[in-house]
């Protein structure tokens, strides 16, 4: 069951715990949330600032480029979006990074373009990705219990 108003709590919670934080995994966290489905805040000025701060701070952080990337996704700014996310996807990944998130947003964003085709190929590589590693995750949660 979604708890669309328990979200939007939550988030306007973290945006007025940590707004004025200098930490940019911090802000990463706090614009991240945001942006994870849509309507979570009335206005998405305030974690874009957060977010765009992290970024200042970190830009070649591909995984704060992505929060960055989806918050202007969420805010309809999908030509900022596109940039940022595409940034993302060419930076070197982390342990923090999964990919097929940005890749998820990418073909979101095309698709709000009208880049219908660079859209399905986003969508599929993300979801290739995502159907490899939830294969392997089964494969280990059955050696767990097999062991």
């Amino acid at each position: 069951m979604r708890d669309e108003s328990g979200y939007q709590q939550r988030c306007a919670a973290m945006i007025e715990r940590f707004h004025d934080s200098r930490d940019p995994d911090v802000l990463y966290f706090t614009a991240w949330t945001t942006a994870i489905a849509p309507n979570a805040v009335a206005s998405y000025e305030t974690p874009l600032v957060l977010a765009k701060l992290a970024v200042e701070m970190r830009p070649q952080d591909g995984t704060l480029q992505e929060s960055l990337g989806a918050v202007y996704y969420r805010s309809g700014q999908f030509k900022k979006a596109k940039q940022h996310l595409t940034a993302a996807a060419e930076a070197p990944e982390s342990a923090a990074t999964y990919p097929a998130y940005i890749w998820y947003f990418l073909a979101m964003t095309n698709h709000h373009l009208g880049h219908h085709d660079e859209a399905q190929k986003w969508l599929a590589q993300a979801t290739d990705f995502t159907e490899k590693a939830l294969a392997e995750s089964q494969n280990v949660f059955e050696k767990v219990l097999s062991d």
